[in-house]
């Protein structure tokens, strides 16, 4: 399954000007691309690489993520409209005190500071506010490291009202950077200094989930993703991610529900699709599965991922001339790797084994 990592979002600009409808446009389209965390850039501990339509994507952002949160929708998301109004994307609309799981953090939306105390004219919070631009669109993930840690360096002992929250945004921004770079231990860190920091965002929660999935370590990611639903129950991301978890634990029938969810919420979350129609397939529901394949790819027609499972499930149906017609527009070597499907892709057994066979007769 394709994990999410969500970007936790940059402070609003410290001075708000009105901005025109191509500015804004040009804004929403930046969030969607900077702190979203669905397809188009990174799938998180999975280590998949290519977006919906097949292309190699440059993570962004913070989330997975799987991860990588990715939102691609053509209009804006909730998250989408707090940023254009200038109010902080941590807070996701989450309304009320945060309740948790037994187990698993509890995240306070209602400490959220108050955005508009801060002082505007202070020098500081502007160049904290474009270091974090400069570090958003650093050019590969080593310098982005680099630059979350000179914000870190440069305010983490600043007594400013807002310093804690940019430094917290900036370390959780900082364990994206060493989650996409497979150094999941150290990132974990970072996204438990982001959260002590900013104990309102579900960001760096559901971002460290990610990371215990790459550490294999799946209770305690489902533990963070379930404290990220408790607040917001209508977020897909950690929907998918929460599904990811499961299906590692071979809780198939959880899983199926959870992709069902988060795929519901989103039409443009083609990996939840892909991956409750995996489930399906697992759970002996060809059919079912094939029909979901085939839609996802009427709408995504390069989606490659979609593709490769459709190829297997017709050959396990006997339709062996569509199978070996849809394989034929698989460019990606690396579905021809079982060992990248199983460790990598996570792809459920019952797929792994068909493309096994797929390949052994053709």
């Amino acid at each position: 399954m394709a994990a999410t990592v969500r970007a936790h979002a940059p402070l609003p600009p410290p001075r708000a000007p009105a901005a025109s409808a191509d500015a804004t446009r040009g804004r929403a389209a930046a969030v969607r691309r900077a702190a979203a965390g669905e397809e188009a850039s990174s799938l998180g501990a999975d280590g998949f690489g290519a977006d919906a339509h097949g292309k190699s994507g440059r993570r962004r952002r913070t989330a997975a993520a799987a991860k990588v949160k990715t939102r691609t929708s053509a209009r804006a998301t909730k998250r989408d409209v707090l940023l254009l109004l200038g109010l902080p994307a941590c807070a996701q609309l989450l309304m009320g005190p945060g309740t948790a799981n037994a187990a698993g953090t509890i995240i306070r939306p209602e400490l959220v500071p108050d955005f508009t105390s801060f002082d505007k004219s202070d020098p500081d919070l502007k160049t904290v506010y474009y270091m974090i631009q400069d570090a958003l669109n650093a050019p590969d993930v080593e310098e982005e490291e680099r630059r979350w840690t000179a914000v870190i360096e440069r305010y983490g002992s600043s007594d400013a009202a807002w310093a804690s929250d940019a430094v917290g945004r900036a370390y959780g921004n900082r364990g994206n950077t060493k989650s996409r770079q497979g150094r999941f231990e150290s990132a974990i860190d970072d996204y438990n200094r982001s959260i002590a920091l900013c104990p309102y965002s579900s960001d760096p929660v559901l971002n460290r989930g990610v990371a215990y999935e790459g550490l294999r370590e799946y209770k305690r990611a489902i533990e963070d993703y379930q404290s990220v639903l408790d607040v917001n129950p209508s977020d897909p991301s950690a929907w998918n991610n929460f599904g990811n978890a499961n299906a590692a634990l071979q809780n198939w029938e959880v899983a199926l529900g959870a992709f069902k969810k988060a795929a519901s919420m989103s039409n443009s979350f083609s990996f939840a699709a892909v991956n409750y129609a995996t489930i399906l397939f697992q759970l002996g529901r060809d059919e079912e599965a094939i029909r979901e394949f085939r839609k996802i790819l009427i709408k995504y027609p390069s989606f490659t991922d979609a593709r490769a499972a459709l190829a297997v499930a017709l050959w396990m149906a006997g339709n062996r001339s569509d199978a070996e017609t849809a394989w034929y527009r698989v460019e990606d070597s690396r579905y021809s790797s079982l060992t990248w499907l199983e460790e990598s892709r996570h792809w459920p057994p019952r797929l792994v084994k068909g493309m096994g066979d797929f390949l052994n007769f053709s």
